[in-house]
């Protein structure tokens, strides 16, 4: 009944109340007997009774309507699929794009754990005093604050093969104030201290002076003259090597002994005189350090039978061994 019912509503919207199907009907049967014998209608309701041919109207109202419905429906499927095919084409660069946000938060994040945390292990800062390492791969620095605030305790600890050298004051390029790995001074927030470590050394002449360079430390040890005949030396605050300047900071054991040198003048930036550096210079007569010098050390017998030297001004708070200048005649009748 509701396909009859369907059937009718179309009629009427299509403007098909016109058509009658009785006079279809009557016309068919009508030219179904005029028709010669031994043709076959092609009207498909020519044989159909009044009944059998509204069912068969009916009937082809319904696939048409079907028809009509799968065509909007594969119509539809259609678009879905071609709408899911540019999704999956845009997927891929939207996986892209939030990989790289990812990435680039992860990044940040890196960045300021780096910046926060380990960049003053990196510097060789290991913790609140202001101790550092001129290369935390040679060595490390640590501090202890005393009970009552007033000392600070400095260690150094090399690695592997490197050398400690001694701790620098306020740069790694700063006065050696100790070449001890463990010492204790007066605690100042406002001071820095480095310790110097080194591992690769390369020998080095400069104006007939030879040199230890310490390569990572930056630093150079006199240890000798190159012409045996030199009677006069000037020691440079710093030595250029390759483009490098390395500062001179001590003389060497035994680095002048037994030469003919006669006057040697010492700039600011030397530390330390060791053991025997110009022990037995019987011709050496004067010695001179600049107005600002640095030198906090000279060892045993470093200017022992020294017979000839008359003039060294030392500088202040200077620390000197008690047989440095044994058997200089003419300093003690000074």
């Amino acid at each position: 009944m509701e396909d009859r019912n369907d059937y009718n509503q179309t009629q009427n919207n299509n403007s098909f109340n016109e058509i009658n199907l009785n006079d279809d009907y009557s016309n068919n049967q009508t030219q179904q007997k005029v028709q010669p014998e031994g043709q076959t209608s092609k009207d498909p309701y020519a044989n159909l009774s009044y009944n059998e041919a509204l069912d068969m109207v009916i009937n082809n109202f319904k696939n048409n309507k079907k028809g009509k419905y799968k065509k909007e429906e594969k119509t539809s499927q259609i678009s879905q699929e071609n709408a899911n095919q540019k999704t999956q084409k845009k997927n891929p660069f939207k996986v892209f794009f939030v990989i790289f946000i990812m990435l680039a938060v992860g990044v940040a994040l890196a960045l300021c754990v780096y910046f926060f945390v380990f960049k003053d292990e990196e510097d060789g800062q290991t913790n609140d005093y202001n101790i550092y390492s001129n290369d935390i791969s040679l060595g490390s620095a640590s501090g202890q604050l005393s009970e009552n605030g007033e000392e600070l305790t400095l260690t150094a600890s090399p690695n592997g093969q490197s050398i400690f050298i001694g701790w620098a004051q306020d740069s790694e390029s700063g006065d050696i104030v100790s070449e001890e790995a463990v010492i204790t001074v007066e605690y100042n927030e406002s001071d820095s201290y480095y310790a110097i470590f080194n591992i690769s050394t390369k020998t080095h002449s400069y104006r007939n002076i030879e040199y230890t360079l310490y390569v990572e430390a930056e630093y150079a040890v006199v240890t000798g003259v190159s012409d045996a005949n030199l009677r006069e030396i000037t020691l440079p605050d710093v030595v250029n090597y390759e483009g490098t300047n390395f500062k001179v900071y001590k003389i060497e054991q035994n680095a002048f002994s037994g030469t003919g040198l006669t006057r040697v003048n010492i700039t600011n930036n030397l530390y330390r005189i060791e053991a025997y550096a110009f022990y037995n210079c019987t011709e050496l007569s004067i010695v001179s350090f600049g107005d600002g010098s640095n030198l906090s050390f000279i060892d045993e017998y470093a200017f022992a039978n020294c017979t000839s030297l008359e003039r060294i001004n030392l500088p202040a708070n200077v620390t000197t061994s008690s047989t440095a200048f044994e058997n200089c005649p003419l300093l003690a009748g000074e």
